[in-house]
């Protein structure tokens, strides 16, 4: 029997996009390199430089970990769902 493997959405998905720039914007504001956010994380190189360029979806256990070291909550990082973060104001532009 071969094993499942879950579909990677396709670059062209919005949601891969909208989460790529809320996830740009959170670790500028975090003032995190990607270098230092992979100690932080846990989270392969590869995989938050995937999810930088929108290329990436991450799977859930990841968003959390990703969100717990930037500092934001794991919907608001994924979906734009949930608390937004502090220093996102109103008069700051939302990345989604």
């Amino acid at each position: 029997m071969q094993p499942t493997v879950s579909p990677r959405p396709s670059p062209a998905d919005p949601a891969l996009g909208a989460m790529s720039r809320r996830f740009n914007q959170a670790r500028l504001q975090s003032g995190l390199t990607l270098a230092e956010l992979e100690k932080k994380s846990g989270c392969a190189m590869s995989m938050l430089s995937g999810i930088a360029s929108g290329d990436r979806m991450p799977r859930v256990d990841s968003i959390a970990r990703i969100a717990r070291a930037l500092g934001v909550s794991p919907g608001w990082l994924a979906y734009g769902d949930g608390p937004p973060p502090d220093w996102l104001t109103d008069t700051e532009p939302r990345a989604d």
